[in-house]
This record gives C-alpha cells, sequence and structure tokens, in this order.
C-alpha cells in the first residue's frame, strides 16, 4: 500500500466517523429534548451505531381529566400532574376535594398503598421530608 492508497483510506476512515459521530450526536440530542421511540429506532437503524438490547418500558400518561371511575393509579397520576410534587396527604385532601362523597379515612390507606406501588413500578418518585414522603410524577 502506497502513500496515497493509505491517505485515501484514511479519509474514508474519517468520513464514515464523521458520521456516526453526528448520528451519535442527534441520537443524544433527541433523548435529552423528548421521548419519541420510533424516531429514536430510525435514527439508531441510519446511523450504524450498535446498542444492546435494552429492556422497554411502557411511559405512563397521566390522564388529562379527572373521573370517579378511573383507578387509584391513575387518580393520583393525574393529581400530581396537575399541582407536581406533593405529599400523599396533599393527595389524598386533593382526592377528597376531586371526588365528593369519599371518605378520607378509608382512602388514607389505599392512597399510601398505591402511591407506594406506583413508586415501585417507576411512575412516580420520592423524597422523604421528615416523615413523609414527597411524590413526583415521572414524565
Amino acid at each position: 500500500m502506497d502513500r496515497l492508497d493509505l491517505l485515501n483510506y484514511l479519509k474514508l476512515q474519517e468520513k464514515e466517523l464523521e458520521g456516526r459521530l453526528n448520528a451519535t450526536r442527534d441520537l443524544t440530542s433527541l433523548l435529552q429534548g423528548s421521548n419519541l421511540p420510533s424516531a429514536i429506532e430510525n435514527l439508531l437503524a441510519n446511523s450504524g451505531v450498535e446498542l444492546k438490547k435494552f429492556k422497554k418500558r411502557k411511559v405512563f400518561v397521566a390522564p388529562e381529566k379527572f373521573d370517579k371511575n378511573l383507578s387509584y393509579t391513575k387518580k393520583i397520576a393525574y393529581i400530581l400532574n396537575k399541582k407536581g410534587s406533593i405529599t400523599g396527604e396533599q393527595i389524598l385532601d386533593e382526592l377528597v376535594k376531586l371526588e365528593k362523597g369519599l371518605n378520607p379515612t378509608k382512602a388514607k390507606n389505599t392512597v399510601n398503598t398505591y402511591a407506594s406501588q406506583m413508586l415501585k413500578r417507576g411512575i412516580v418518585t420520592a423524597a422523604r421530608n421528615g416523615r413523609k414522603y414527597v411524590y413526583t410524577l415521572v414524565k
């Protein structure tokens, strides 16, 4: 291989690496900016970047409107989506306001149980504030 062949080979390698670098940058900015699984798959398919299989997680979407027939998980998600980061007690207060006739004493354990399950499932995060947890919906 003479010098000219080597130079052409290196330029070709440079172009390929530049393309992969640009694809990686696009993928990084896409992941930071939004949640578009199909766009990510397309970008990966066209980039030449190989990733090991990763577990796909369903994204939980909070309902836009409150309905008393929603599951407690969706009711809590609705409240957290509207109020931001709040404690279990505050979730219960909001739930009582939204759902007339709800017995707060009975609903307290239910709210705490569902909030805990949502934490385990990755739907919410929780930070300790004294003896209480402050829940935040994962978006």
